[in-house]
């Protein structure tokens, strides 16, 4: 664990599969990002208590900037990345837009092994990106303002859960 993010296993590989399969039975759009080239996957939402809560469950136990957060378990977001699929630097968070956003989560719901690029980098000071780790089940929360990206899908598919942790009012 550091000050910029905290990662560490939420759940398991079966419920990973599971969580995907789910998933497939969804229906699918494109990922959007604001403006074209930014964001290349595929994203669906997923609102069962069974997989929400957990996450929120997860946020709460490890907030460590102790931001003030919204009562309530979000969505999770399901992205499907497919060779070629990326998007781009970027932060959750802006003056214009999602200026509520306080965290953000990602989960890794594929096995390591499951496809190629595709890492999600946290740009965390001024030397080389953080390489999130890869296993099915890991997580990897940080605050919404943290400059991340995920670099460019070279084979396989990368499936992820996302989700962001609104709170009432500015950073705190």
């Amino acid at each position: 664990m550091t000050d910029t993010f905290v990662e560490k296993k939420i759940w398991e590989e079966d419920f990973c599969s599971y969580i995907i399969e789910l998933a497939k039975m969804k229906t699918w759009a494109e990922g959007y990002a604001y403006g074209d080239g930014i964001r290349s996957c595929k994203n669906t939402e997923l609102h069962d208590p069974e997989i929400t809560q957990p996450v929120y469950d997860f946020v709460l136990d490890n907030n460590i900037w102790d931001f003030e957060l919204l009562a309530y378990a979000p969505s999770v977001q399901i992205l499907r990345y497919d060779p070629g699929d990326f998007y781009l630097r970027h932060t959750d968070w802006s003056l214009n837009n999602n200026r509520a956003r306080k965290l953000t989560i990602s989960i890794q719901l594929s096995g390591t092994l499951d496809y190629d690029g595709c890492d999600l980098l946290i740009h965390d000071g001024p030397h080389e990106p953080w390489i999130a780790h890869r296993s099915a089940g890991m997580a990897t929360l940080f605050p919404s303002w943290t400059l991340h990206e995920v670099d460019k899908c070279t084979s396989g598919e990368r499936w992820v859960a996302v989700a962001w942790f609104l709170g009432p009012q500015g950073y705190r």
